[in-house]
């Protein structure tokens, strides 16, 4: 967690740590206990009904480090030209490349065909695009 907060300074909103059973105490970070895990899909939809007064959410997976210094001005600003497109999902990674035409000079459409298009990795997603993607007992690899 010292990596996030060092490096995105001005976190977006609240932030939420799903856990099993313990909590975390630190920053200004809220624990989403979900108990027994079963599926990563399951568990994932156990803490998105935690969520109901979101709309959006952006995912980072317990593997995912930020290693450099975010611009909390452009992300911010991304993120809000996204969500007033009412968009359904935005990945900040490079991978797989956006190669439809540009919504504007940071958000692309990812081809649909493209390898790893849905993605839990430093990613926004309507929260109600994420449910409907979800599959009961998939792991996050099936997802992806």
């Amino acid at each position: 967690m010292s990596l996030l907060f060092e490096n995105w300074k001005n976190l977006l909103d609240d932030v939420y740590l799903m856990t099993n059973f313990k909590d975390f105490h630190g920053h200004s970070v809220s624990t989403l206990k979900i108990g027994h895990d079963k599926s990563w899909s399951e568990n994932l939809l156990t803490a998105l009904a935690n969520l109901k007064d979101y709309d959006y959410v952006f995912l980072m997976m317990e593997d995912m480090f930020l290693t450099n210094q975010l611009d909390d001005t452009e992300i911010k600003r991304i993120f809000n030209e996204f969500c007033n497109l009412d968009g359904d999902f935005l990945t900040l990674m490079s991978e797989p490349k956006g190669s439809e035409p540009s919504f504007n000079k940071s958000i692309r459409r990812i081809p649909e065909t493209s390898l790893y298009r849905p993605t839990t990795t430093a990613s926004l997603w309507k929260i109600s695009t994420l449910i409907n993607f979800l599959v009961p007992g998939e792991s996050a690899w099936e997802f992806e």
